[in-house]
């Protein structure tokens, strides 16, 4: 009987444990690596109206400051995924930086910014249209270097 409560012992531990390793190497690239999360096709070529204003400072500083209220709670300041809330999300968000983000259109991104993706929320109906466009300028200031 000892021998079989040693044996089940043992398999909930190494359980456990494969199961941390699972979860800790399941974002390979860091905090809100790998994301399935897709636009659909036709917001890919959807221009940005703002584009002409990407590196001024007064629209950064203004994208900066929409991000800092409305996103790094969960995304961070930095845009790692690592914000104060990030750690209690079912899904960790997605880190901003990397260039699989980067890579995608600003209609992309501003596509996921109007409809969020739990537990993204939608900001359609808090941020306007030209608001949003200034974040999207401003993620594109946080690639990695």
């Amino acid at each position: 009987m000892q021998k079989i409560l040693k044996c089940a012992l043992f398999s909930v531990s190494f359980l456990s444990l494969f199961i941390l390793f699972v979860a800790a190497t399941f974002n390979e690239n860091g905090f809100g690596g790998g994301d399935d999360w897709k636009a659909p096709a036709s917001v890919k070529t959807l221009e940005n109206p703002l584009a002409k204003f990407k590196g001024n400072s007064k629209i950064t500083n203004l994208g900066k400051s929409l991000y800092t209220q409305q996103c790094a709670t969960c995304h961070g300041d930095s845009g790692l995924g690592d914000g104060s809330s990030a750690r209690y999300l079912q899904k960790y968000p997605r880190n901003l930086t990397t260039s699989e983000f980067q890579s995608q259109t600003d209609g992309e991104i501003f596509w996921k910014i109007v409809n969020g993706n739990s537990p993204m929320p939608t900001f359609k109906d808090i941020l306007t249209e030209k608001q949003m466009w200034i974040v999207v300028n401003y993620l594109r200031t946080l690639a990695s270097k």
